[in-house]
């Protein structure tokens, strides 16, 4: 690896885990200040750099320790922080949140669980290490892990009891720091996974994004487009145009965007290989193809020439019911009554071409995800160990 290679690391956990100590073991030098049991770290989030060697540099986040009744605020700070980054370019993605949990200190708490369940379902990597391991609490952090398995369906290799200073105990055995070298192996291992899991997630969620705002605004021009009884074909035709332009660019921009998203992914991860990935995300249909045309009259024909029907007919009851030479409470009535089913039938007929854009959508949608589906089992076929660049577990 000739680059410099970067990548972010978040590291969260209740108060007094030992989440400073863990990182002054794990990265070899005092990045954080210590202490007992007290919030040490400030509320907020706090970057730290850390030199792996002079090609890898790891970004850590550390935050401030949860404190009691203060879980929602802890929450919202964690999730947003991801979702922040999840929006910046791959290489500013955190590829790793560790979760600290004591192995001492009671049971786990709902508020643990539920956190991890959220960030794991948005296929965030999580390390989970269970601090402060020592052979007088062996049995609670294999219970805590045995639990966090069950709970919210971790991989087992995620979850490593380790301990961050030297103990002491009453009998005299002293406890070495361990667990180092493995946690480290499963950061670097990460960034393979996030390659693998994340990166078709982010791309997925961004499409129904982009898709979601493309069915709006066709849907407020709708709304807004005029239907004259004597120039239907005229109408039709001009909306028709509006909308292919407008939905045209809009695939335009998805394909661009995704090939884009997919590059830098890929061109991000080969920087960690030894073996170069020639996997390439290309769509076989273009924008012009006639698959991603919106017809109005090709498949509702039938259906539209109808609301157009039913439309001038309620015009011309109108017409002549106001061409009545005596005017009653009766007649007065049956106008009014004409006149909203006369809007009715409009709002119908534009409720219909709604739903000939939504189909049209929905069809294109399936498409991009078949394409995002094949590129992401041609990810899974990797063979991690042939492309996988291994830490040095020396020292």
């Amino acid at each position: 690896m000739t680059d410099l290679i970067t990548t972010n690391i978040l590291i969260i956990g209740k108060t007094g885990v030992g989440k400073s100590s863990l990182l002054n073991y794990i990265f070899g030098k005092e990045v954080e200040k210590t202490g007992t049991g007290k919030p040490v770290t400030e509320k907020g989030i706090f970057p730290h750099e850390f030199e792996y060697d002079s090609s890898f540099h790891l970004n850590i986040y550390d935050t401030w320790g949860l404190e009691p009744d203060k879980s929602d605020e802890w929450e919202k700070l964690i999730v947003d922080e991801v979702h922040t980054h999840d929006k910046l370019r791959v290489n500013e993605w955190f590829s790793t949140i560790i979760f600290c949990i004591s192995a001492g200190g009671g049971p786990l708490h709902d508020f643990e669980i539920n956190i991890l369940r959220k960030l794991l379902q948005e296929e965030n990597q999580i390390l989970v290490v269970i601090t402060k391991t020592d052979d007088k609490n062996q049995k609670s952090a294999e219970d805590k892990k045995a639990t966090l398995i069950r709970e919210t369906g971790i991989d087992e290799h995620c979850v490593i009891p380790a301990n961050s200073v030297n103990k002491k105990l009453i009998s005299g055995e002293c406890i070495k720091p361990y667990g180092r070298m493995q946690i480290l192996s499963c950061i670097i291992h990460n960034l393979w996974m996030t390659y693998k899991r994340k990166t078709p997630y982010i791309i997925r969620k961004n499409v129904d994004y982009r898709m979601t705002s493309v069915r709006e605004t066709i849907h407020i021009f709708i709304n807004k487009i005029p239907i004259s009884l004597f120039q239907r074909n005229l109408d039709l035709e001009i909306a028709e145009k509006h909308v292919n332009e407008m939905y045209k660019d809009s695939i335009d921009s998805v394909f661009s965007y995704m090939k884009t998203a997919f590059n830098e992914a890929i061109d991000y991860f080969n920087m960690l290989s030894k073996k170069y990935i020639q996997i390439e995300l290309d769509f076989r249909k273009s924008s012009d193809d006639e698959f991603f045309k919106i017809d109005f009259d090709k498949d509702y024909l039938t259906e539209i020439d109808s609301k157009f029907a039913e439309i001038s007919a309620l015009h011309n009851d109108i017409y002549q019911l106001c061409f009545k030479e005596q005017v009653t409470r009766e007649l007065i009535k049956e106008v009014l009554l004409k006149i909203k089913m006369f809007f009715q039938s409009k709002k119908r007929l534009k409720a219909d071409l709604k739903r000939i854009i939504d189909n049209s959508i929905n069809k294109s949608l399936n498409y991009i995800y078949q394409e995002l589906d094949d590129v992401v089992e041609k990810i899974n076929d990797i063979d991690f160990d042939e492309v996988y660049i291994k830490p040095d577990t020396a020292g």
